[in-house]
C-alpha cells in the first residue's frame, strides 16, 4: 500500500448487503502503529480518520479520531447532528467489536 494512493471504491453496506453509501478510500500516512485515511464518502465529501494503537499492560489499546462534514442538504436536517454522531458511534462500536473478536480481549 502506497499512502497518498487512492485504494479504490468500498461499499457501505446494511445487514451487509443493502447499499447505502460508499467510500473512496485513501490512506494518507502509514506508521506500524498508526494510519491516517482522507476519503470521500457520498453522504460525507469530507471525511478523515485517525487510528492509532497503544500498547498497554497486558494488551493494546486502540483509539480513532472522526471528522467529516456531511454534504450541505444533511446539515439542514433538524436532529441531524445528534443523528449522525449515533450513525458514527454505531458504526465505530461494530468495527471494535469485530476487531475485538478476530485479535481477542
Amino acid at each position: 500500500m502506497t499512502p497518498g494512493v487512492a485504494l479504490g471504491r468500498s461499499w457501505i453496506l446494511v445487514l451487509g448487503v443493502i447499499p447505502i453509501d460508499y467510500d473512496d478510500l485513501t490512506i494518507v500516512e502509514l506508521e506500524p502503529l498508526r494510519f491516517l485515511e482522507r476519503s470521500r464518502l457520498f453522504s460525507a465529501p469530507v471525511w478523515e480518520l485517525e487510528r492509532s494503537v497503544v500498547d498497554t499492560a497486558g494488551g493494546c489499546s486502540l483509539h480513532d479520531r472522526v471528522a467529516f462534514e456531511p454534504r450541505s442538504i444533511a446539515q439542514r436536517i433538524p436532529g441531524g447532528v445528534a443523528l449522525r454522531r449515533a450513525i458514527v458511534g454505531a458504526i465505530f462500536t461494530h468495527r471494535h467489536r469485530r476487531l475485538r473478536r478476530h485479535f481477542g480481549g
